[in-house]
């Protein structure tokens, strides 16, 4: 078993301790390998990795968007599509997976009971990353499948999106 985590701009004074970030765990009776991915920067909270299988070679990421931080989210966005763009010139990678608290509350696409929190800004941000990147998001069937539940506030923000232009199949 490894685990991967990304670097988060938010540390305790001198320490290196860190306060969140994202992190993947790779158990390794399901991968002959998994490494970072060499191809892409490292950045404030966002990790990729590869995980070589006998079906081939799966990339998988995990990010985290303070909320609260609009400053910070659109780059994130933009550096996801970046990274996404240079993961699919390896001839060898079969499908990229994304999930994350994003902390974007799309109403209209997956239910959100708490409205009005995520800027105009911040759900563009996010719906032209995904579209960049040729991905789909990953939503319950039923509406109202919550992610975050926060006494009687119930939102959807983390999220699950997959490569719609590779084949698994190669």
């Amino acid at each position: 078993t490894k685990a991967f985590h990304s670097r988060d701009r938010r540390r305790q004074g001198t320490t290196n301790l860190y306060l969140g970030g994202a992190s993947i765990v790779v158990l390794s009776e399901f991968a002959y390998q998994a490494f970072l991915v060499p191809e892409v920067k490292k950045r404030d909270n966002i990790v990729w990795v590869k995980i070589v299988t006998m079906e081939g070679t799966w990339v998988i990421g995990a990010a985290y968007s303070r909320p609260n931080y609009i400053t910070e989210h659109e780059p994130m966005m933009d550096n996801l599509a970046e990274d996404m763009a240079i993961i699919r010139q390896d001839t060898d990678v079969v499908s990229i997976l994304l999930g994350g608290d994003l902390n974007t509350r799309m109403e209209t696409i997956t239910g959100d009971l708490i409205t009005g929190e995520s800027s105009g800004e911040r759900i563009k941000a996010t719906c032209k990353m995904i579209a960049k990147s040729e991905m789909a998001l990953c939503v319950a069937q039923n509406k109202h499948q919550f992610t975050c539940i926060k006494g009687m506030r119930k939102s959807v923000n983390d999220f699950i999106m997959v490569s719609t232009d590779l084949v698994a199949d190669k």
